[in-house]
């Protein structure tokens, strides 16, 4: 029960931040559509990774334990770090943006 409620709020919470974000963004005239190339960009080369640590790792995760087949990996490349986790590190990093200076 705890758990669930937990995933609620951090969805919830989340999804308030990014809705304020995005329409501060978008009233101020900052948010453009370069910023979702980037984004897809992103998405893409994190992708790109998981496949090649993956592809490097397979040898030892197919001998180890269970054994990996080429389901499984395909499975853990697509799959990544979704989840209440993902979102959590979202949000420490958006919060943290401010503390840096470029």
């Amino acid at each position: 029960m705890l758990t669930f409620v937990a995933n609620t709020v951090l969805f919830i919470l989340t999804g308030v931040i990014i809705a304020k974000t995005t329409t501060e963004a978008a009233t101020d005239r900052t948010l453009t559509a370069g910023d979702a190339g980037y984004g897809l960009l992103v998405y893409l080369e994190c992708l790109f990774a998981r496949a090649v640590v993956i592809a490097v790792l397979y040898p030892i995760l197919r001998k180890c334990g269970y054994g990996l087949t080429p389901y499984d990996a395909t499975v853990c490349w697509w799959g990544g770090l979704r989840g209440a986790v993902g979102l959590a590190l979202a949000l420490v990093v958006s919060e943290g943006e401010g503390s840096y200076s470029d």
